[in-house]
């Protein structure tokens, strides 16, 4: 979001459901692990709100206080982007991932909101019914390729959110002498 221009992000949370069951409430935690993670990497100037020891990104432009009804969420979005600052749905329940990308894709293609209005988004890929379990072997046990995987697949979905129907993605081969490069391409194919 910051590096499209926003002035600042509002992170979103869906009111999560009274009788939430409790294998689809990873959302509601991970995102509740995100605000401590970036606070903790602002306060030690980390990645990546820190660049070299220069902050790029300002932790205190982020929002983490709203939570509303899902219901509510077309004008709740509309609402928090007529500043220009992004929006970014943290946390639904699990079974409410594919009407909040939809509510998101819609906002994001309104014509009249174009130019005037920040841009939504989500923090979340999936659409399971339980989180994901990976075993890690070579390059995946690296403390780095969660972040690459997550960015890549992220980059895919804003290609998508824009109106892309296919995706090519594209692996430069390295020299045989970067151990690490050379695996980390088949093992993104492998995790896709």
């Amino acid at each position: 979001a910051f590096d499209e221009g926003a002035p600042g992000v509002k992170m979103l949370i869906v009111k999560r459901p009274t009788q939430l069951d409790l294998g689809r409430a990873y959302l509601f935690k991970a995102a509740g692990s995100l605000q401590v993670d970036m606070s903790e990497a602002f306060k030690s100037q980390e990645h990546p709100f820190y660049d070299d020891g220069e902050m790029v990104w300002d932790f205190t432009t982020i929002n983490f206080s709203s939570v509303f009804a899902l219901k509510e969420l077309s004008e709740e979005i509309r609402n928090k982007t007529a500043d220009g600052c992004a929006v970014i749905i943290a946390a639904c329940d699990v079974k409410d991932v594919g009407e909040v990308k939809t509510v998101v894709r819609e906002h994001n293609h309104a014509k009249e909101l174009q130019g005037s209005h920040g841009r939504a988004k989500f923090a979340f890929m999936p659409l399971f019914d339980e989180p994901p379990k990976r075993g890690g072997k070579g390059v995946k046990q690296c403390w780095w390729y969660s972040f690459y995987r997550f960015s890549v697949m992220a980059k895919m979905q804003i290609a998508v959110d824009r109106g892309a129907t296919r995706l090519k993605l594209l692996g430069m081969q390295p020299d045989d002498g970067n151990a690490m490069t050379v695996q980390e391409y088949p093992a993104l194919e492998e995790d896709l």
